[in-house]
């Protein structure tokens, strides 16, 4: 779980852009209801739909770096 500057440093050095506006979407929940905030918008889900709604796909590997770099979902071992 990191902070909004970290989750924009992370995807400008990924994509070459922060995408804020994804991580301000995805934590958006996080005035209601806290650090409970990620049972709303913090999947897969979310991600494939920001990539549609804005025709952006790099939306989505930025979405996902968010999940990554908050716990949600866990690197996957090579082999």
């Amino acid at each position: 779980m990191v902070d909004h500057k970290t989750h924009r440093e992370r995807c400008r050095k990924l994509l070459g852009d922060d995408y804020a506006w994804v991580h301000r979407y995805m934590d958006q929940p996080y005035k209601i209801l806290g650090r409970r905030h990620r049972i709303l918008r913090h999947d897969e889900e979310t991600a494939l739909l920001l990539a549609i709604k804005t025709g952006d796909p790099r939306a989505y590997v930025a979405s996902m770096d968010h999940l990554q770099a908050d716990g949600v979902i866990k690197k996957r071992a090579k082999g």
